[in-house]
């Protein structure tokens, strides 16, 4: 099944998506949900890179690169639960809810880490 799409006001379709789903039928808004699916994907491991430091590895050995891929996951996923838990309307995004975090993981322990 093709799907396209107008993009920009063009009379004529810009992008061209394909779809090959068996025998299996689906529906127009859920093959669209799906082909835009990667755009989350593509912003989500942007934000891993950039927030929480998944290029930074710089070891010689599988393991330490699994443990740090493993941790930067938990954070990741640990900073979204917290910024769902935030009211929609407040507008909190990962950056302020790290940077908060941060700053009471520091009041709790009474010193700061890079001092």
């Amino acid at each position: 099944m093709a799907v396209d799409r107008v993009a920009g006001g063009s009379r004529e379709p810009t992008d061209y998506w394909l779809g090959h789903m068996m025998a299996e039928v689906v529906g127009l808004r859920r093959l669209v949900r799906m082909a835009r699916g990667r755009w989350r994907i593509e912003q989500d491991y942007r934000e891993l890179k950039e927030e929480l430091g998944l290029d930074h590895f710089e070891g010689r050995h599988w393991l330490g690169w699994y443990h740090h891929v493993t941790l930067v996951s938990m954070a990741f996923a640990f900073l979204r639960s917290e910024q769902a838990r935030a009211k929609k309307t407040s507008g909190v995004t990962l950056p302020m809810i790290r940077r908060r975090l941060q700053a009471d993981l520091i009041h709790l322990s009474g010193k700061c880490p890079w001092c």
